[in-house]
């Protein structure tokens, strides 16, 4: 009986949005769109209301990242609340509140909290890895080394916490940072290492090549040496560069925690020199799937010049 009325309603309400989205000639809105909410899409994606720039993006941002969806709730849009609020009820009122706990869980996500045991099986098969021959690899983001999954040489692998760990936010579970995908990467251990908690910026200096160990800059592996403010940075390779750069605009967005100002500038330059790829989208879309989260960088770019981080 309960499944029975679950397929009428279901049947109806994607009727009621398709109708509602042909009513409004929105056509052009794409499935990611409906993650970030009506009054994003309407007032910020293509920057038309003055009143959505600057802080106040990044702050609408966030609360669409931390709270509750209820997908198709808006105008087929996702509502974003604090809690779990079923599109059906929003649609027909209390009547169909008391079917509430059956329909709850198909129309109700969040960012889903990832152990980072799991968080790491997940960037090394489904984020990054490839298969070949029956067998699983990765390569990793800044010596461009590919490993066997589970082979003998994994001990030589590790994930990279784009953000450094001993710089989380106090303000959220360390749990919850510590598993988030979309700010992890599979790195060679010895670049890891290498990189510790040094922020990302470009280097004049040599001081630590872990990839070929050579004493000169070399744009395709990451080193680590002296900006030209002789500060101590990290410098990743080209391909991974303007990825690393959203992955800690996120960061920064999803658990309000502000950019060295001179980090900021080199991410933003990145991000504008390396822009984002198919292969960032398709892993954004993975990540969705996985933990029930974007990174706004990827879908909307152009947000990043608009936004002091």
């Amino acid at each position: 009986m309960a499944n029975t009325f679950k397929k009428q309603y279901r049947s109806f309400i994607f009727l009621s949005i398709f109708l509602t989205l042909v009513g409004s000639e929105a056509f052009a809105v794409e499935k990611k769109d409906l993650y970030y909410g009506k009054d994003f899409y309407d007032n910020v994606a293509d920057l038309r209301a003055p009143s959505w720039e600057g802080v106040y993006i990044k702050k609408h941002l966030g609360r669409v990242l931390r709270k509750t969806h209820t997908a198709n709730a808006d105008d087929g849009f996702d509502l974003i609340d604090a809690k779990c609020r079923s599109n059906e009820a929003l649609r027909f009122g209390y009547f169909v509140d008391i079917f509430d706990p059956i329909l709850k869980k198909e129309t109700c996500y969040k960012h889903k909290v990832i152990k980072y045991t799991k968080a790491r099986d997940y960037i090394y098969s489904n984020v990054f890895g490839k298969k070949s021959k029956g067998k699983e690899f990765v390569r990793d983001v800044y010596c461009e080394k590919l490993y066997e999954v589970n082979g003998s040489n994994q001990s030589k692998l590790s994930v990279e916490h784009s953000w450094p760990q001993s710089l989380f936010s106090a303000a959220f579970p360390r749990s919850t940072q510590k598993g988030d995908l979309v700010a992890l990467f599979p790195a060679n251990r010895i670049a890891n290492s290498t990189r510790g908690n040094s922020p990302f910026g470009e280097i004049t200096t040599v001081l630590k090549s872990p990839c070929d160990e050579k004493s000169v800059i070399n744009n395709n592996y990451g080193q680590r040496g002296l900006s030209v403010k002789g500060e101590s940075v990290f410098t990743p390779p080209k391909k991974i560069r303007g990825a690393i750069a959203r992955a800690l605009f996120y960061f920064s967005t999803r658990y309000n925690m502000p950019l060295l100002k001179d980090q900021e500038t080199v991410l933003k330059k990145w991000h504008e020199q390396y822009p984002v790829t198919k292969k960032e989208q398709k892993r954004n879309e993975v990540i969705f799937s996985i933990q029930k989260v974007r990174n706004p960088y990827i879908d909307y770019p152009e947000l990043v010049e608009h936004i002091n981080f």
